[in-house]
C-alpha cells in the first residue's frame, strides 16, 4: 500500500511541480484517539450551533492558502471513523471542514433534509458534535413545548450548507442506505436519480465533489455490493471523483472477513457498523479515513486551481 501512494506522489509531484509540504508521514503514523467511540453510540453533544454562526467562523478562519471542506455522511459518520476523518482532513488541508451526518439517510434525506429517526449529528470546524434538540429528546413530551419535536432531527438542506459555507471540495459519504432500495430495474434508477441531483447540486456551487461510496456489510451479497459501487463510478464519471471502498480496492474492509476473525456473530455485530467489531474495527475505520483523505489530498485539493498543496 505504502508503494503505491509513493508512486501516486511521484505522478502528482510531476504534474503540480514542487508545493507547500504535507505531512503524509504523520497521516500514515496516525495513533488513534485515546477515548475509541463506537459509531452506534454517539456521545453527548450541545445544541447545534446556527448556520449563521458557522458561515462567520468559517470565513474569519479560513486563510488565503487554506481550504473548506463539507462532508455529507450517514450512520458510519456518526461515531468513530466520523470524528477521525474529520481530524485528519483539517490537520492535512490546515483549513476548515463541517461535516453533517444523517443516520439512515442517502442522497434524498440530504437534499430534502428530511426527518432522520436513529439521530444527525453535526461536527463544527472544532470537531465539536451538535445536535438538533429533536433528536437528542426523541419521542418528546407534550410538556417540552414546540421547540421539541422528531421532526427537527434533521439535516438542513444542503444547499443551504453549500451557500452558506461556500466548501472549496464537498466530500459525500453515502449510499449504505440505498442498496436495498428495491431492485436493480425499479430501486436503482431512483437512487441514480437523486445522486445525480446531488452532485450537480454541488457542481453547480462551484465546490469540486468527491464520492465515498459504502463500506462493505455482511448483510447483501457481494455481488450486488459491488455492481452498487460500480454503478456510482460510472453514473458520476466526469462530476466526482469517485472513492470504491469495496474489499476489492480495500481488502481491510471485508466485514465478513473480520468478524469470522473475531469470532463473532450476530447479535454480537450488526453486519454492518464497524463500530460493533471493537478494535479491529476501528483500525479499519482508521485506514479507510486515511486512505480517504490521501485520495483527496491528492485529487480533489490538488485539482484546485493555484491552490494545490503537493506531498
Amino acid at each position: 500500500m505504502i508503494q503505491n501512494v509513493l508512486l501516486l506522489i511521484g505522478f502528482a509531484l510531476k504534474i503540480w511541480g514542487p508545493l507547500p509540504p504535507v505531512d503524509l508521514a504523520a497521516l500514515l503514523t496516525m495513533p488513534p484517539p485515546s477515548a475509541p467511540e463506537a459509531e452506534h453510540a454517539p456521545r453527548p453533544a450541545r445544541y447545534s450551533t446556527p448556520l449563521s454562526q458557522l458561515q462567520e467562523r468559517m470565513a474569519s478562519k479560513k486563510g488565503e492558502d487554506e481550504f473548506s471542506v463539507l462532508i455529507l455522511g450517514d450512520s458510519h459518520s456518526m461515531g468513530y471513523f466520523g470524528r477521525v476523518l474529520h481530524r485528519m482532513i483539517r490537520k492535512q488541508i490546515q483549513g476548515n471542514v463541517v461535516m453533517v451526518s444523517a443516520c439512515g439517510r442517502a442522497e434524498a434525506g440530504h437534499l430534502d433534509g428530511t426527518y432522520a429517526h436513529c439521530g444527525v449529528i453535526i461536527r463544527d470546524e472544532n470537531n465539536k458534535t451538535q445536535v438538533p434538540k429533536g433528536c437528542r429528546k426523541n419521542p418528546c413530551l407534550e410538556s417540552d413545548g414546540e421547540s421539541c419535536s422528531k421532526h427537527d432531527c434533521r439535516p438542513r438542506k444542503v444547499d443551504e450548507y453549500l451557500k452558506a459555507l461556500q466548501p472549496d471540495v464537498t466530500l459525500v459519504q453515502l449510499g449504505g442506505n440505498n442498496v436495498w432500495r428495491g431492485s436493480r430495474k425499479k430501486g436503482w434508477p431512483i437512487a441514480t436519480k437523486r445522486m445525480h441531483e446531488l452532485a450537480d447540486i454541488i457542481l453547480k456551487h462551484g465546490s469540486r465533489c468527491m464520492w465515498v461510496t459504502p463500506p462493505d456489510s455482511s448483510i447483501r451479497s457481494d455481488k450486488l455490493e459491488d455492481a452498487f459501487a460500480s454503478m456510482y463510478e460510472t453514473e458520476l464519471r466526469g462530476k466526482c471523483t469517485v472513492f470504491n471502498s469495496r474489499p476489492e480496492h480495500r481488502p481491510f474492509l471485508n466485514y465478513s472477513v473480520l468478524a469470522r476473525e473475531l469470532r463473532m456473530e450476530k447479535p454480537d455485530h450488526d453486519g454492518l457498523h464497524y463500530g460493533w467489531l471493537g478494535d479491529r474495527g476501528r483500525k479499519a475505520q482508521r485506514q479507510w479515513a486515511k486512505e480517504i483523505v490521501i485520495d483527496l489530498v491528492l485529487n480533489s485539493i490538488a485539482s484546485l486551481k493555484n491552490k494545490a498543496p503537493q506531498l
